[in-house]
């Protein structure tokens, strides 16, 4: 009888729990404490900052609540926080037009647009421009002001009140042809709105289109060339 082949024996199984280098620790100790320090002190930092933000964003939110004056506008546009500025700035060209103070508001208004191109604010500040050439009296310049903002912000929600008031310029100016188009087409472009309800209305004001005469419905047009022969 034959003994069974015999193995040598198996080594003894790791200790998960026992670190792989012991000395591991003692030989880069200094350099783990410091980037754990490192870590922490990051972490209190962005902390800090995070609560900073907070609370500017606090504390200009409540400086442009109280700005009711005039002259607190002007503070806030002065700061330049960059935060509520573009909103004082509408606010205190509004203010501006209401004082009768059309040259700053004009001029408050294109700063805003050259240093602001892309604000979401942008149309609200083109018509407020537009509002003050109204409001000045200058009804020809507020039509064309109107008409670009329809061109160049048709997309936006003042799309609709700008070629309204593009209409309500031209029948102020007595442009009867030309409000009735603008009119019309408020009330085609935006139906449903509270625009072009208005803008029916304003049709309704324009004196009635002149009818065709029975002679330029029943005579077609000749060409230049045939009627000289």
């Amino acid at each position: 009888m034959t003994n069974p082949p015999s193995h040598p024996p198996l080594p003894p199984e790791p200790d998960i729990l026992e670190p792989a280098d012991p000395d591991f620790f003692d030989r880069h100790k200094t350099a783990i404490i410091w980037s754990s320090i490192g870590v922490v002190l990051l972490i209190l930092l962005v902390g800090v900052l995070q609560i900073l933000r907070h609370s500017s964003k606090e504390k200009a939110a409540a400086e442009f609540s109280q700005a009711d004056t005039t002259e607190q506008l002007e503070e806030l546009v002065e700061k330049r926080d960059g935060l509520y500025e573009a909103n004082a700035r509408l606010l205190l060209a509004a203010r501006y037009r209401a004082d009768g103070r059309f040259d700053d508001a004009t001029k408050i208004l294109a700063d805003f647009s050259s240093e602001f191109p892309k604000h979401p604010l942008r149309p609200y500040a083109a018509m407020s421009e537009a509002a003050t050439l109204e409001s000045r009296g200058d009804l020809q310049s507020a039509a064309t002001a109107y008409r670009q903002i329809t061109t160049e912000f048709s997309d936006s929600a003042v799309a609709a009140y700008a070629s309204l008031s593009e209409g309500r310029m031209l029948r102020l100016l007595d442009k009867t042809a030309e409000a009735r188009r603008a009119l019309e087409s408020t009330i085609t472009r935006y139906p449903g709105t509270a625009s072009a309800q208005e803008a029916m209305q304003e049709v309704e004001l324009l004196p009635p289109a002149p009818p065709q005469t029975e002679d330029a419905q029943a005579t077609p047009s000749v060409p230049a060339e045939a009627a000289s022969e």
